[in-house]
C-alpha cells in the first residue's frame, strides 16, 4: 500500500475535529508500538515504522468515516487499544493510520439483565471500577494488564483473566459486539442470551485481531462484586502433584475463581522461603459463603490425599496483593541484548504435563532462566504459561530480533510436538503468524477466504494473524 498523498492526508484533516486526528511527529513516535518485546528493543535504535497519522474516533460512526477514508485511498488501518499486547498486535507499519479506540467510552448497565453495554476504549480496571461503584458489581475478568488493556483488546485477541476457572474466558463473557469492517460496514451481531438462530457470527470477530474489522462496542455479563472469598494456598511435592489435584476438582464441578500452580523455580521467585524446593498450589474461592467453604473443604481433602502442606492465608493474600504487577520483565527488557518473555499455550490433560516439560526442555540450553506456572484451566485440560530470560550473542537490534525468533520457535516447536497449542490467551499477533498456520492450517485457509469479503482492499490490520496468498509449501 503507498503513502497516503497529500490531498488524501488534507481530506482525513477535515473528517475530526483538529484535536482528534494528528499528523504530528510526537503523535506518531507515541503510537509506533505495542508490548512486544521485539518493539520495546526496536525502540532502543529508533527503527520502528511510523504511521502516518492518528485518530482518536468517539463514536462508531466517526469509526466508519475513518475507515471509508483509508477504503478510497488504500491506507492500513492499525486499531490501537490500551498497547497493552506482547506479540506484535498493534504496531504500526509505513503509512498507517493507527485509529485509538479509548475516546468509545459509551456504557450503559442493564440492572435486570445483568450485563453492561461499554465502547471499546474502556479501560479494564477503569470499567470495573464504575460497575463496582454504581452498580454493585464486577466483570470477572481480570488479565494481569487489566489496568493497562481495553474491552476491544480482550475481544479481539480472545483473553483470558486469571478469575477464568469459575468465570471464563473473555468469549464467556461477552453477549454481543458492534463492529466496523473493512468496507465500513456497520454490523451489530448478538446481543442477548443464547439462541438458535443460525451460526453465532459475533464469535468470528472474537480473536481476529482488528483483521476483519474495528470492534466498536461490546455487551459483557457481570457478576455480584462483594461475594465472600477465601484462599488457600499448600506446598506440593511436585508439578504431577498439583496437577492431579486440580485435574480432579475440575472434572468433578469444583471450580476456584483462581487456580494457579507454581513449578519449583516459580515457587522459589514467588515464596523463597516456604516452597521446599516443590510446587506452589494456590486456590481461590468466590461466592456464596455456603458454597465456597464447602468447594475449599473438597479441595484441602484432594490436596491431603497428595501429601500437600498447607500454608498460611496469608502467603496467599500476598501474591493476590501483587497480581498485577510485570516490573521485573520490563527491568530486564532494558538491559542491552536481554529478552523477558511469556509464552503460554493451551493442552488437554492428556498431553498438558509433556508440553511442560517439553518446552522447559527445549528453552534451558537458550535462557539464563526458566520458570512457570499453570493458570488457567478447564474439563478437558489447561494452559502453562512460561516466563523466560535470555541473552542474545549480540546487543545490535538484527542479532536480538533473530534471537528472539530463534527462543521462540524452539518453545512453540516443542509446544507442538508434545501435543500443545501456539497461544493461549496472548493471541498470535505478527510474533506467531507461522506457528498458528502450522497448527490450525485449515482454519487460516478459512481466514484467507474470508478476508475478501469483510475487508476487499485488506486494510484492516494487514500482516496479524495470518499472511495473505497460498500457505508456504
Amino acid at each position: 500500500m503507498a503513502e497516503p498523498t497529500v490531498a488524501g492526508m488534507q481530506e482525513l484533516a477535515a473528517i475530526l475535529p483538529p484535536s482528534r486526528v494528528s499528523q504530528h511527529l510526537a503523535d506518531r513516535l507515541a503510537y509506533r508500538h505495542g508490548t512486544w518485546a521485539i518493539e520495546l528493543k526496536g525502540l532502543e535504535n529508533g527503527n520502528l515504522p511510523l504511521p502516518a497519522a492518528v485518530a482518536w474516533p468517539q463514536s462508531a460512526e466517526e469509526v466508519q468515516t475513518l475507515v471509508d477514508w483509508a477504503y478510497r485511498w488504500r491506507v492500513p488501518l492499525i486499531p490501537y487499544g490500551g498497547g497493552s499486547g506482547i506479540v506484535g498486535g498493534t504496531g504500526s507499519t509505513e503509512a498507517s493510520l493507527m485509529i485509538d479506540t479509548k475516546a468509545l467510552r459509551a456504557v450503559i448497565y442493564d440492572t435486570a439483565s445483568q450485563v453492561v453495554d461499554a465502547g471499546a476504549g474502556w479501560f479494564g480496571g477503569e470499567l470495573d471500577a464504575w460497575l463496582r461503584d454504581h452498580h454493585g458489581v464486577t466483570l470477572a475478568h481480570y488479565p494481569q494488564s487489566l489496568h493497562s488493556s481495553t474491552v476491544g483488546g480482550w475481544l479481539a485477541t480472545r483473553a483470558t483473566g486469571i478469575l477464568s476457572t469459575k468465570y471464563g474466558r473473555i468469549e464467556d463473557r461477552v453477549e454481543g459486539i458492534e463492529v466496523v469492517l473493512g468496507t465500513g460496514e456497520r454490523l451489530i451481531l448478538g446481543g442477548g442470551p443464547p439462541a438458535s438462530e443460525g451460526p453465532d457470527l459475533l464469535r468470528l470477530f472474537l480473536g481476529s485481531e482488528g483483521r476483519f474489522g474495528i470492534i466498536t462496542r461490546a455487551r459483557l455479563r457481570v457478576e455480584p462484586g462483594d461475594l465472600p472469598e477465601v484462599i488457600r494456598v499448600w506446598a506440593v511435592r511436585d508439578v504431577a502433584s498439583g496437577l492431579a489435584v486440580i485435574q480432579w476438582l475440575v472434572q468433578h464441578g469444583v471450580r476456584p475463581t483462581v487456580t494457579r500452580l507454581f513449578d519449583p523455580e516459580e515457587s522459589g521467585v514467588w515464596f523463597p522461603d516456604l516452597a521446599d524446593g516443590g510446587a506452589v498450589l494456590l486456590l481461590h474461592f468466590q461466592g456464596l459463603a455456603p458454597i465456597i467453604g464447602a468447594e475449599a473443604a473438597v479441595a484441602e481433602e484432594q490436596a491431603r490425599q497428595q501429601g500437600a502442606r498447607q500454608l498460611p492465608n496469608t502467603v496467599g493474600q500476598g501474591w493476590w496483593n501483587r497480581r498485577f504487577d510485570t516490573s521485573a520483565l520490563l527491568t530486564s527488557l532494558r538491559r542491552p541484548g536481554t529478552i523477558a518473555e511469556t509464552i503460554e499455550v493451551g493442552a488437554s490433560w492428556t498431553h498438558l504435563s509433556q508440553v511442560y516439560h517439553a518446552m522447559r526442555s527445549a528453552l534451558r540450553p537458550l535462557c539464563t532462566r526458566v520458570y512457570a506456572h499453570f493458570s488457567h484451566f478447564y474439563a478437558s485440560g489447561g494452559s502453562v504459561y512460561v516466563i523466560i530470560e535470555t541473552k542474545a550473542p549480540a546487543a545490535e537490534e538484527d542479532a536480538v530480533r533473530a534471537w528472539y525468533h530463534k527462543v521462540l520457535a524452539q518453545a512453540l516447536t516443542a509446544s507442538l510436538n508434545a501435543g500443545g497449542g501456539v497461544s493461549h490467551h496472548h493471541g498470535i499477533g505478527r510474533a506467531r503468524v507461522p506457528w498458528l498456520e502450522r497448527a490450525r492450517p485449515d482454519a487460516v485457509q478459512l481466514l484467507r477466504t474470508l478476508r475478501p469479503v469483510l475487508d476487499p482492499h485488506g486494510i484492516c490490520n494487514p500482516g496479524v494473524l495470518f499472511e495473505e496468498g497460498s500457505p508456504p509449501a
